[in-house]
């Protein structure tokens, strides 16, 4: 604001009648400045990563409402009744935009969870046109077909002869589509297996019993 206001002068006004003066309480000033001022803006900055958009609004709308509570209790400071009334319209707008929110997000997720698409898989036939790049995916999904116990990714690579980028982002594909699952075994390497919840289609079944 200081900043602000001799910009003011210099353009303005008649910057050669500023004089900078010294205030006597430096740490008051400073400490409205940063400990009030800055380090709040910056926490506020840093939890927008982490913090819901309105439950943020919510919590820098307290800031105001605190201070005219304090004002009024400390300062015997008083506002009219409109501002209370404005004041209180917006806290309660934010409040229950808040609610609605939270009542309303278990609802959408109960509403889209379909654990391993099983749904999908029971109306869509498996065919090389459901899979991305059939022919090697198949071909993978043949490879871990009767591993029951799941394989790692080197024996995989050996295995199918596919590239380790390659096979890892068919990995990564048939795992977000709920086809096959990962965990790891007793020295903590990765494996991979058919997800035992997965239907196949009768044609592709036959093709992994051959």
């Amino acid at each position: 604001m200081v900043i602000e206001m001799l910009l003011y002068a210099f353009f303005f006004g008649h910057w050669q009648v500023v004089h900078f003066i010294l205030p006597q309480d430096n740490l008051t000033f400073a400490y409205v400045g940063l400990a009030t001022t800055l380090l709040p803006m910056i926490t506020m900055i840093t939890m927008r990563r982490y913090v819901n958009g309105v439950l943020l609004t919510f919590l820098g709308t307290l800031e105001p409402v605190a201070g005219a509570a304090f004002a009024y209790l400390f300062a015997h400071e008083r506002f009219g009744p409109f501002v209370y009334l404005s004041g209180a319209l917006i806290v309660g707008s934010l409040v229950l935009q808040a609610w609605t929110s939270t009542t309303e997000k278990p609802m959408n997720e109960k509403e889209k969870h379909q654990p391993f698409q099983q749904e999908r898989l029971l109306q869509t036939s498996v065919s090389r046109m459901y899979l991305p790049q059939g022919r090697y995916t198949q071909q993978l999904l043949t490879t871990l077909w009767p591993m029951s116990e799941g394989v790692d990714l080197p024996t995989l690579h050996c295995l199918t002869g596919l590239p380790s980028g390659s096979l890892h982002r068919f990995l990564s594909i048939l795992k977000k589509r709920g086809y096959i699952i990962s965990y790891q075994n007793a020295r903590m390497i990765p494996c991979y297996r058919i997800h035992p919840s997965w239907c196949v289609s009768t044609h592709l079944q036959l093709d992994f019993n051959r």
